[in-house]
C-alpha cells in the first residue's frame, strides 16, 4: 500500500486523491506515496504523487474537475527539494528545460517523496550512463583504426598514427571498448610504425 501523508485530517482526501490517480494508472502501476499540500485556507489542495513509472502533479478543480500534469521518470533531469518555515516545495526539472512543482507540502511528507524522487533519478541517471556507452561502442565500431599503407612511414602516417591513438585512448577512457580490445587495437597501431 502506498505512503500517504501524515497529516490525519487529509488522510481521507489523500485517500481519495490515490483512489483519483489509480484511474488513470496502467494495469501494473502501482501508487508508491501520495503527498497532499498543507496550505491553510484552500478549497482545493494540490498533490505529487509518485508511481513505479512516473511522478503526477494532481490538480483539483471545482466542480469536480481536475487536472493531471505527469511525466516518466526516464523524462527526469533532476529533482529539487526547499523548505521554508510554512512547508516544501518540490520540483521536478524534466526534459526540455520544463519545471514542474507543487509547493505547501508537509516537511516530512516531502522529505519522504524527494527521497523516492532521489532514488529514482539515480537509476534514470545510470540508465543514460549505459545507453551513452552503448551508443558510443556502437560508432567505434565505425572508426578506422587501419594506418595505411604497409611499408610508407613518412610523417604524415606518423601523425595519423598518433592520432588514432588518442582518439582509441579517448575511447577506452570514455568507457567505449574494454581494457582487452584498447591493448589490441593499441599493439596493432604501434606495430605498423
Amino acid at each position: 500500500s502506498p505512503v500517504k501523508t501524515s497529516d490525519r485530517l487529509s488522510q481521507l482526501n489523500t485517500d481519495v486523491i490515490v483512489r483519483n490517480i489509480e484511474t488513470i494508472l496502467t494495469p501494473t502501476e502501482k501508487v508508491l506515496v501520495a503527498c497532499e499540500q498543507t496550505k491553510p485556507i484552500a478549497i482545493k489542495r494540490d498533490a505529487v504523487v509518485l508511481t513505479e513509472r512516473r511522478f503526477i502533479l494532481y490538480r483539483p478543480k471545482l466542480l469536480g474537475r481536475m487536472d493531471f500534469q505527469d511525466a516518466q521518470w526516464k523524462d527526469l533531469i533532476d529533482v529539487h527539494l526547499s523548505q521554508n518555515m510554512f512547508g516544501s516545495t518540490i520540483s521536478f526539472r524534466i526534459e526540455g528545460n520544463r519545471v514542474m512543482a507543487v509547493d505547501w507540502l508537509a516537511k516530512k511528507d516531502a522529505m519522504k517523496v524527494y527521497s523516492i524522487a532521489q532514488e529514482k533519478e539515480e537509476i534514470v541517471r545510470e540508465e543514460r550512463r549505459q545507453r551513452q556507452m552503448q551508443e558510443d561502442r556502437a560508432r567505434s565500431g565505425g572508426i578506422d583504426l587501419n594506418i595505411g599503407t604497409p611499408g610508407s612511414t613518412g610523417s604524415t602516417e606518423v601523425s595519423s598514427v598518433a592520432d588514432r591513438l588518442i582518439q582509441l585512448t579517448k575511447l577506452y577512457e570514455a568507457g567505449a571498448i574494454t581494457p582487452s580490445e584498447f591493448e589490441s587495437k593499441r599493439a596493432e597501431l604501434i606495430s605498423k610504425l
